[in-house]
């Protein structure tokens, strides 16, 4: 696999929204990992053992435990953090999804959207599946915006975008 070789170009205005929705629509495998380039494993994973399990025990999303908040990793949703997706689920998602709404808002039910509300109700009714009960993955990018000083501005007072403010 030559990652180069296997390069998605967009124009335009870019964000996470339309990011996320583009590399999702485009996505041709069976699988699709998702990993943004704020996380980090803590551990080795074997991919080809997790999808194995998956496909033994059918569930379409299976998610890495976050060391950050691992009070959160309980909760029966779905999330962008690091995580393993059935590829047709996302593809499904994908074209319903809005490229001007947080993406991972838009996986929360109850949002408006009754069509990722449908596919999402059908991922979490097979259940979420979790890599193991311990932690294997912690937000780095947290820790950074820490560091320089930096907040998450409420995007619903600033067009409707993420704006990043000093502390």
């Amino acid at each position: 696999f030559n990652l180069y070789n296997n390069q998605n170009v967009t124009y335009g205005d870019g964000n996470f929204a339309k990011a996320v929705k583009t590399v999702w629509e485009r996505s041709k495998s069976d699988y699709v990992f998702s990993l943004e380039d704020d996380w980090e494993f803590l551990r080795e994973i074997d991919l080809d053992k997790c999808i194995d399990r998956m496909e033994k025990e059918d569930f379409d999303y299976m998610r890495f435990p976050k060391i950050n908040a691992p009070h959160l990793n309980c909760l029966p949703k779905v999330a962008l953090q690091p995580s393993l997706w059935r590829g047709s689920v996302v593809r499904r998602l994908a074209k319903y999804m809005k490229t001007d709404k947080d993406p991972e808002k838009q996986l929360r039910t109850g949002q408006g959207n009754e069509e990722l509300d449908k596919i999402l109700f059908e991922v979490q009714a097979k259940g979420l599946m979790d890599y193991s009960s311990a932690c294997c993955v912690e937000d780095i990018g947290r820790e950074w915006r820490n560091e320089h000083g930096l907040e998450k501005w409420n995007k619903n007072k600033v067009n409707k975008k993420v704006t990043w403010i000093k502390k």
